[in-house]
Formats: C-alpha cells, structure tokens, sequence
C-alpha cells in the first residue's frame, strides 16, 4: 500500500471517529435533556402544596419565613440549591439579578439550601449552614435563604434528581411550574414572565 493511500486511510478513519463522536454527544444531549423533561413533570405530578403552602421555617440571618412570607407576592421562586453545586452557585449572580427586576407584590425570589441536614434528614448541620452562609455572602446574595424543615428535606429527597431544582408557587404556595437546571438572566426573566401570564 502507498503512502497516498495510508493517509487517505487514517483521514477516513479519523472523519469517521469525529462523526460517530459528534452523533453520540447529540444523543446523549437528547437523552438527558428528555430525562430532565420527564422528571419535571414528575415533580409537578407528585408534588404535594403542603410542602409551601404550610412552610413555617428561618432564613440564614434568622429572620422567620412562613406561609404570610409567600402571601406577599403573586408569584415566588424557590430555588432550591446545594453548597458543594458549581450550577448552583454559578447563576447566584443572575439570580440577585433576577430578584430586583420586579415589584415584590408580583414576584419574589427565595432561596433554600437544601444539604444542611444529617443523612437522616432530622438534624440540621451547623457547619453547611455556615458554609451556606458564607457562599451566599462572597456571591453578593440578599434575597432570603431559607433552611428547608424536615417536611421539606424530605420532599426534595423524594422528587429532586439534580440541583439546582426551582419551584414557582402562587401566593397560597401551590407549586404552579418546576423547573430543573440552571439558567441565564435572559431565560430566567423569559420564565418568570411566562409564569406570570398564565397567573
């Protein structure tokens, strides 16, 4: 075999590989963003309106955060995130962003860190509060973060494949939207508008 035709050969199999390549991360990309769909409407279908219609918990500066907190606005976002989650802390930027653009009588945005508890979900950890705390102070953060009670722990442990998972409620605290993944400022507001609209 000549040369001219071992190149043509390794060319080939090199055109071949990055083909089978780029098919296999297009599937893998319908396949998780198809994932990410069904476990969303799984959410919807099993969440129970208790979890923050009945919500009686404090936030990380102390301050309490009950079912008249989520009475204040037509619409909450609950963002619930994870402090060892680089998604999570990544769009914390846009999510501060997020949460000055709108009067409080429509829309609010919380956050709540959801691994401040032992493995058995009864015992808060002191430390990820802490730490919680602090991620939240370096990322510029001042909407509220709330520490999620054992009924909420509970319910994230049961429905939540990946954080961040957000909850969008009306003002009695009925889950009207979940949403899974991060996203940008521009998607957010895209989101938040639609959720609005359908209100």
């Amino acid at each position: 075999m000549n040369k001219g035709k071992k190149i043509k050969m390794h060319l080939s199999t090199i055109v071949l590989l990055a083909i089978a390549l780029l098919v296999g991360i297009i599937v893998l990309d319908v396949a998780y963003q198809k994932a990410w769909r069904t476990h969303e409407k799984i959410i919807e279908a099993t969440a129970s309106a208790d979890v923050f219609a009945k919500v009686d918990s404090t936030t990380f500066d102390g301050s309490s955060f009950t079912k008249d907190d989520i009475k204040k606005s037509n619409i909450t976002m609950i963002n619930v995130w994870e402090t060892t989650c680089p998604a999570c802390l990544g769009e914390m930027g846009e999510l501060e962003e997020l949460s000055k653009i709108y009067p409080e009588a429509d829309f609010q945005l919380v956050g709540v860190c959801a691994d401040v508890f032992e493995s058995g979900g009864t015992q808060l950890k002191q430390d990820q509060i802490d730490k919680g705390k602090e991620l939240m102070q370096n990322a510029g953060v001042t909407f509220p973060t709330v520490i999620p009670t054992p009924e909420m722990y509970a319910f994230f442990r049961t429905t939540i494949a990946g954080f961040p998972t957000t909850y969008f409620v009306d003002s009695e605290g009925n889950i009207i939207r979940t949403v899974a993944g991060a996203r940008k400022l521009d998607a957010w507001k895209s989101i938040v508008e639609e959720v609005m609209e359908g209100q």
